[in-house]
């Protein structure tokens, strides 16, 4: 992992919030738009948790906090050095915890990675 890869990643996460500002910013915007915003969205998500994983690796510090204002959005922090902290409101995980214990967690790992299913076919 590099610098120049963690800046790569942060010029894209920048140009997705801006479609999305842009689009937010338009007064009734079309399907389509939301569509596009909504996928931008998405896109930036994937970009923000990419870039907090090479921050990591470089030793940067990273981590997520909780906005008190709005917990449905916890945020999602880079502290850059020599610039300071970047941060990004993220949509929280909508799924409640399920109550399982790190071997079951683990059984469930395994099981993907031997593409069995823990389900039973309905």
């Amino acid at each position: 992992m590099s610098k120049l890869e963690l800046c790569k990643i942060l010029s894209a996460i920048e140009q997705q919030d801006t479609l999305i500002t842009l689009i937010n910013n338009t007064a009734n915007p079309t399907a389509m738009a939301q569509t596009v915003r909504d996928r931008a969205y998405v896109q930036r998500a994937s970009f923000v948790y990419e870039a907090m994983g090479v921050a990591a690796k470089l030793g940067y510090v990273v981590g997520v906090r909780v906005d008190p204002a709005d917990l449905t959005w916890p945020v999602c922090c880079i502290e850059l050095p020599d610039a300071g902290e970047v941060s990004w409101h993220m949509p929280a995980y909508a799924t409640p915890y399920a109550g399982y214990g790190t071997e079951e967690k683990y059984a469930r790992v395994h099981a993907y990675i031997q593409g069995k299913s823990l389900f039973v076919d309905q």
